[in-house]
């Protein structure tokens, strides 16, 4: 019995040590197409022959092509070329807004195949509407087998311990059942499913304005107030998959009471359903009408109206404040600010940093921390959970151990 125990052991350490191999490989093809097989050799010390061999499986997957050949400085044969292959395998990935849910087919490398907004009628029809969309637009666009995994985001906190789900943008109170109801709907398919801002993260960091940055803060300003924090190069979710929660920070003990309960969250003075409810009470007290949409806003202090300029510079006030905090606890490289918060353009991110110069003064890290606004448009979160996926969870020989992960 040992000796079988031994063996089965052997293979197993085995096919890990292979997937692995495969898995540096196709990353290193993925961040710097084209590529040959001789600079692969150099950059993972593996033989030759094993390079040329493990590459041969990735083209024979269909997840590698060759695509011609490159240039050499040495006499002899040119390199043949690798890049991944876009139609390889295909991500469908979900946005859930208060418009509706937002769908992305994505081919391999993470191009956009196809988007549709689709209606949703509250959050009991949530994951028939996703099994549904994939049944009849994603299925008749590529084959079954192709769909390596099913990526949702949603601008809620997601307890990792028991599935529940909280947001006030799109309604969820301690809802237990999306999930398992997911599980139910695909149980051999994988499902990403995580905070819209964690998404936005780590797409801002691998193909937005923070590649290579190790230390970032991101903060989404629309509806909501949350945050996306990226520390030595990995995403930092806490112990329960809560931390980011930066709407949810005090900034007034005595301040106004906030739906989680607690007085002074930041976001009932930074989320955008805030500014224009304090734009229109300011408005009305100077007998001037109220306004209805963020937009109103936007325009009235583009167009510098005395309201917008004082509404928008408290707002800017209340984010250095929530900001300075930040960067002075985790000393980030940058903080990236997204969301529809980024209507007010660059007027409005230079009134955040003249806020925070003056506390720059006392504390050296803040001479090493950018701010900036967001590169992405509204997919970035969608984008951020493909990437995340084919980063850090997709396997190419062995099969996944789980069905679910959830960030």
């Amino acid at each position: 019995m040992p000796i079988i125990n031994n063996a089965r052991k052997n293979i197993i350490n085995q096919s890990l040590i292979k997937e692995g191999n495969l898995k540096a490989l196709f990353s290193l093809i993925y961040h710097r197409q084209p590529i040959s097989r001789s600079e692969l050799s150099e950059l993972t010390d593996l033989r030759p022959t094993t390079v040329s061999s493990l590459v041969d499986e990735l083209i024979q997957g269909g997840l590698v092509i060759s695509v011609g050949t490159g240039d050499t400085k040495n006499i002899g044969r040119k390199p043949i070329m690798l890049e991944i292959n876009p139609s390889g395998a295909y991500f469908a990935a979900f946005r859930w807004c208060r418009n509706g849910l937002q769908y992305y087919l994505y081919d391999l490398r993470c191009n956009i195949v196809e988007h549709q907004t689709i209606p949703i009628d509250g959050a009991e029809n949530f994951a028939r509407t996703i099994y549904e969309t994939i049944l009849n637009n994603t299925f008749r666009k590529i084959k079954k087998q192709k769909l390596l995994a099913v990526c949702i985001s949603i601008p809620a906190m997601i307890d990792n311990t028991n599935y529940a789900l909280f947001s006030s943008a799109v309604g969820l109170k301690d809802n237990k059942n999306i999930i398992p109801e997911l599980i139910e709907l695909f149980p051999s398919l994988p499902i990403i499913i995580g905070n819209e801002s964690i998404f936005f993260t780590y797409a801002e960091k691998e193909c937005g304005c923070a590649k290579n940055t190790k230390n970032l803060f991101y903060v989404n300003i629309s509806d909501g107030v949350g945050a996306g924090i990226i520390l030595d190069g990995k995403l930092y979710k806490g112990s329960t998959g809560f931390a980011g929660e930066f709407g949810h920070t005090t900034i007034d003990l005595n301040g106004v009471e906030c739906e989680c309960g607690n007085h002074g969250c930041l976001e009932n003075y930074l989320s955008l359903p805030s500014i224009v409810k304090n734009y229109s009470s300011r408005a009305e007290s100077k007998g001037l009408p109220p306004v209805k949409s963020i937009d109103e806003v936007a325009t009235a202090y583009s167009n510098n109206d005395p309201v917008a300029s004082e509404t928008i510079r408290e707002v800017a006030h209340v984010l250095a404040f929530g900001l300075y905090n930040v960067i002075t606890l985790l000393n980030i490289d940058i903080v990236i600010i997204g969301g529809g918060i980024q209507k007010f353009g660059i007027q409005f991110l230079d009134e955040v940093r003249k806020h925070l110069q003056p506390r720059a003064g006392i504390n050296k890290m803040f001479e090493r921390c950018s701010i900036a606004f967001s590169t992405l448009d509204n997919s970035g979160a969608c984008l951020g959970a493909v990437r995340y996926f084919i980063d850090n969870i997709m396997t190419i020989s062995i099969d996944l151990e789980n069905n679910l992960y959830i960030y």
